[in-house]
């Protein structure tokens, strides 16, 4: 899970005249912070590379009955200590909140 917080790197930048105001109206329209926008939005462009393994992972997860695999997914959630609402807010990396 990304470091988020006060114990988050941080990075200052300059934006071009009127994109402050486009992230803004972005965030309030996802219902985030502009911080969270830009993230979610640097995370959906640039995502972390897939680790070693995740092929034979995504080929065992579709293996599995589709009426188990929401269980699998909540099940690999939990012991990860992923919450609904890390979802929600972009911070997993690779998945989308839904609009």
């Amino acid at each position: 899970m990304a470091t988020v917080g006060r114990g988050a790197e941080q990075y200052t930048v300059r934006f071009p005249d009127g994109l402050r105001d486009r992230i803004r109206v972005a965030a309030e329209l996802n219902g985030r912070s502009m911080n969270a926008e830009i993230v979610a939005t640097l995370m959906e462009h640039y995502p972390q590379p897939e680790p070693p393994g995740f092929e034979e992972a995504y080929s065992f997860f579709q293996s599995v009955p589709e009426d188990q695999q929401k269980e699998l997914i909540f099940e690999i959630m939990r012991r990860k200590g992923i919450t609904a609402e890390d979802i929600e807010d972009g911070l997993v990396p690779g998945v989308r909140p839904k609009k």
